[in-house]
């Protein structure tokens, strides 16, 4: 993540892409909440996103 002021923090790791039909995203979920200003315990997060594109005639 990079901030207004060019400093970057935090980081992101992406597999896939939000065009594919999976995407796994693993990131520092506290730098987003301080961010927010919220003060929270170190912790990462995974999210893995799944689009199912079906289409009934």
């Amino acid at each position: 993540m990079i901030i207004k002021t060019g400093e970057e923090i935090g980081h992101t790791l992406y597999f896939g892409s939000w065009q594919n039909d999976i995407q796994i995203r693993f990131y520092e979920k506290n730098i987003e909440q301080i961010m927010k200003g919220n003060e929270i315990p170190k912790f990462k997060k995974t999210d893995i996103q799944i689009c199912l594109n079906i289409i009934k005639f």
